[in-house]
């Protein structure tokens, strides 16, 4: 072999090598894009999930300051967060009636923060005893979307 035809060869395989290494940075690129995106959207999901944790927290304020005047717990609360993000809280009470003083105050609440919206579905038993304002969970749900 000549000198020229070793400088040849040498340049094609360092080529190779350099297109090879260039195709690793591109996928490896990618990969953190993608995992980028997913860590944004898992972080969204969960800021949206808390924003309605929230929003269900204030109707079961509103409940318990508000014991008195039973006609604001099912008023609807909006609240907006600026750009964190909004909630829409509704609720919904029924009274079994007859003897069973104890009210069932069904909550839904949606948490939004920038195209994600998670829903929370909670139940709460009130029982009106005097001086003793006490509300209990009955079961809370994420509804996801």
């Amino acid at each position: 072999m000549r000198i020229g035809e070793d400088k040849a060869v040498a340049l094609i395989l360092s080529l190779f090598i350099l297109l090879f290494m260039s195709l690793l940075v591109v996928a490896f690129l990618d990969f953190i894009t993608i995992e980028q995106q997913i860590i944004t959207n898992n972080l969204r999901s969960k800021q949206a999930t808390f924003i309605a944790e929230a929003g269900v927290e204030a109707k079961i304020s509103q409940i318990r300051y508000n014991w008195n005047n039973q006609d604001v717990w099912d008023d609807p609360i909006e609240l907006d967060l600026g750009q964190t993000g909004s909630c829409s809280v509704s609720a919904e009470v029924s009274n079994p009636g007859g003897s069973n003083p104890i009210k069932t105050v069904t909550i839904d609440s949606i948490g939004r923060v920038m195209g994600f919206q998670r829903r929370i579905q909670t139940r709460v038993l009130v029982y009106p005893k005097v001086n003793t304002n006490k509300i209990i969970v009955d079961y809370w749900k994420d509804l996801g979307v």
